[in-house]
């Protein structure tokens, strides 16, 4: 493993002079064990053992080290393209529920062992010594990474209760399930000392993984208990017609999942897998047995409402907030729109009024997960979603909303006044381009004339 990493030679070199063993932990030993092959790397611990903080300093200093976790014994540093950080071995005692209330006891005596028996789970807790390369392993947390768990190390496991959400990333991000005696520790944890900084920062990592899986974690260990409004789905009813896959909890997982495999772009993927999770809360309020049937009439409306509330509590952005409301209020009306189309006309008006509630683009994109969320064979491609994109390209309303052809200047040249009654004209005209009675600004002014409510200087 060492050969992989030449450039961190001279800082280890250094290490070692000054009497110090550098040992590699944490994640680097766990990614390269499970990916031998991959030359990626870009994030490096180094657990220092034998050496004082102020000796350790002084060694680090040449390198350009930044004590940004001074009080925690931590320095961070670059070489070349790695991100290195350098600790020192230390003992935390938790003294509140809060994450950040931590003593801490630094001590480059201790064993690997005992300093290992503070990290989170055992596939993290594996070590490298950079002089011996012999493998260091206490806690057989490479007999749990061939296994697939993910297991707490200790008892120091229940000091910091946003490890319960770090599990479920774990399990996200490989696949891996996790220990019965785990959940069971996670279960009885309390998480809503946790702040929303710390929850939203969570969620946000979650997502990037297998978010469906990390989903279903969430409520197997108890993550739920910050997400009420999600939480209230379990056990909810739907019609097997139209959702054979289960309840809406089931749903919204697989819906998550569906997400990773709809052509996002980067930029937007955070904004619709935050749309996947909220697009049905609704209907844990709406829904009801009318005619035979489980229905959640009005779903997406009552659902808008819980998204705000919900993002809010975790500290969403403000502005990411708005958009998510914005989807999940809109998120019917793709298939509502086909379906009318195939028993009538829907007119181009719908089509842009749609437009200039929510981006028609992102809809398709929530629209297609949520078409997919149904335990079925993937669709690239659902009917509603190709018939709304064709007629909203050919309305030029796809990639945006469409803009007012007349401006206010345009009704300062006829002669109107600012002020409310310019207001409420520019409203009228918009609403009669919607409609489609002019397509041009000269119909526009054409039109405007027509109104007969003009006032001259």
């Amino acid at each position: 493993m060492i050969r992989f990493f030449p450039d961190l030679s001279p800082l280890c070199g250094a290490i070692v002079h000054a009497g110090g063993r550098p040992v590699l932990v944490g994640g680097v030993v766990r990614d390269f064990l499970r990916a031998p092959d991959a030359t990626s790397f870009s994030d490096i611990d180094i657990e220092v053992f034998g050496l004082s903080q102020s000796v350790l300093e002084s060694v680090l200093g040449p390198f350009g080290a930044t004590f940004v976790g001074r009080s925690f014994g931590v320095y961070k540093l670059r070489i070349g393209e790695l991100s290195v950080d350098v600790s020192l071995p230390r003992r935390e005692r938790h003294r509140s529920a809060s994450h950040n209330d931590v003593a801490i006891d630094m001590d480059g005596n201790m064993t690997f062992a005992e300093a290992a028996s503070r990290r989170d789970f055992t596939v993290n807790a594996m070590g490298v010594d950079w002089v011996s390369e012999s493998f260091l392993d206490p806690f057989e947390g490479l007999v749990d990474m061939r296994s697939g768990v993910i297991r707490h190390v200790g008892p120091a496991f229940s000091e910091d209760p946003l490890r319960v959400f770090r599990a479920a990333r774990f399990a996200a991000r490989f696949g891996y399930t996790v220990a019965p005696e785990t959940v069971a520790l996670c279960q009885k944890m309390d998480l809503m000392a946790l702040s929303r900084e710390r929850i939203w920062e969570e969620l946000v990592r979650m997502l990037g993984h297998d978010a469906g899986l990390g989903l279903s974690w969430y409520s197997a260990l108890g993550c739920l208990a910050w997400y009420p409004e999600l939480s209230a789905l379990i056990g909810v009813p739907q019609d097997v017609t139209h959702h054979p896959e289960g309840d809406a909890w089931i749903h919204t997982c697989l819906v998550l999942s569906a997400m990773d495999d709809v052509d996002v772009p980067a930029e937007s993927r955070l904004l619709l897998q935050l749309s996947a999770l909220c697009h049905d809360l609704g209907k844990s309020v709406t829904t009801a047995f009318r005619a035979g049937r489980w229905r959640a009439f009005g779903h997406e409306a009552v659902g808008g409402a819980l998204a705000r509330q919900l993002l809010s509590r975790i500290g969403c952005p403000l502005v990411m907030q708005a958009e998510v409301v914005a989807l999940v209020k809109s998120h019917m009306a793709p298939m509502q729109l086909y379906a009318a189309a195939q028993t009538g006309k829907v007119s181009d008006a719908a089509i842009r009024r749609l437009a200039c509630r929510v981006s028609i683009e992102k809809l398709l994109w929530l629209a297609t997960a949520d078409h997919n969320g149904r335990g079925r064979d993937f669709d690239p491609d659902p009917p509603a979603v190709a018939w709304l994109r064709e007629r909203a390209q050919r309305l030029s309303v796809y990639h945006a909303p469409p803009q007012a052809l007349m401006l206010g200047r345009d009704l300062i040249a006829l002669g109107v006044a600012p002020g409310p009654e310019m207001g409420t004209l520019l409203t009228r005209l918009f609403d009669a381009q919607i409609r489609g009675a002019f397509v041009t600004r000269e119909a526009g002014l054409v039109y405007a004339r027509g109104l007969g409510v003009l006032t001259r200087r």
